[in-house]
């Protein structure tokens, strides 16, 4: 249990020590913010983009954005964040190009949301997410500063506004440094569970 916490460090031939770092927690209540959430815990959050390109559609983003796979063209962002000089997720993000003219020429560092609100009139007002399980690969590993092959939770969002979806995310984070926890109330319990 307390390795599962984040508390204690298993080394092979070394033995077991104090962990240096508790895992970040990350509620699951509501639609959160990657940045609003590492600033509320005292973390300098940071983005670093590594690349924004237009693409087409392929079937799952299609789906994904109820639109043709031949349709206009999606603008898909990759950046690296940060928390505390720490990078703790990989993210791709892909929009409609004609929702986000000129997306090129804005601030990519900081919230999505608060762009897509503030400069595009997209105030996301409901998500759909799923959490897996994965391992790193060697190019994730090597830009989360992780090792190839370390435990990670894959995050893939829809983000919807007025029931339109318009945003796809997906998020690779590092399993060593993240925790999601979710407040379960006793309303919630459903039958024959």
């Amino acid at each position: 249990m307390l390795r599962r916490d984040g508390l204690i460090e298993r080394q092979k031939k070394r033995g077991t020590f104090p962990s240096a770092r508790a895992p970040i927690q990350q509620p699951l209540e509501g639609i959160y913010s990657f940045g609003r959430s590492m600033a509320g815990l005292g973390l300098s959050p940071n983005s670093r983009v590594l690349s924004l390109r237009s693409v087409r559609a392929d079937r799952s983003l299609s789906e994904h954005l109820q639109m043709s796979p031949a349709s206009a063209p999606l603008v898909e962002l990759i950046r690296v964040r940060s928390a505390g000089g720490e990078p703790l997720v990989l993210e791709s993000i892909w929009l409609p190009e004609a929702a986000v003219p000129n997306i090129s020429d804005e601030d990519l560092s900081g919230s999505v949301y608060d762009l897509l609100r503030d400069r595009y009139g997209l105030d996301i007002d409901s998500a759909q997410e799923s959490i897996r399980p994965i391992v790193l690969g060697a190019r994730q590993a090597l830009l989360l500063g992780a090792r190839k092959g370390s435990p990670a939770l894959f995050v893939e969002r829809v983000s919807s506004v007025a029931q339109r979806p318009v945003e796809v995310r997906h998020s690779v984070i590092r399993g060593d440094r993240y925790l999601y926890s979710i407040h379960l109330h006793p309303g919630q319990v459903k039958q024959g569970s």
